[in-house]
């Protein structure tokens, strides 16, 4: 699962010409990552991963998908909120389950 995620990585940064920030899993994907790759998990990791791991229900993320996102600035903070999604820090172990809105 890590040599296809670093595969979409590459061809994403080949793409667009710049690191992608974040990968898209679906919760089968993550459980696979963790169980080949516990120590990227590990709070004594001693190198960051570079980009943050999320997590989306399978019906929305039925792949692995590599993006850039925008900085954030204060302006755009006001005007937009957040969305909700399950996310996974490098760093950190807990989930944050979204909640579907109807």
């Amino acid at each position: 699962m890590l040599s296809y995620i670093l595969r979409i990585m590459q061809e994403f940064e080949r793409m667009h010409g710049q690191h992608p920030q974040v990968i898209y899993l679906n919760s089968r994907h993550m459980r696979q990552l963790m169980h080949e790759c516990p120590d990227l998990f590990s709070e004594h990791r001693p190198v960051p991963l570079g980009f943050r791991i999320v997590e989306l229900p399978e019906e929305e993320m039925p792949h692995p998908k590599a993006a850039w996102l925008p900085p954030q600035t204060p302006e755009l903070l006001r005007v937009v909120k957040p969305a909700k999604a399950s996310a996974r820090a490098g760093t950190s172990r807990r989930k944050i389950h979204a909640k579907k809105q109807h």
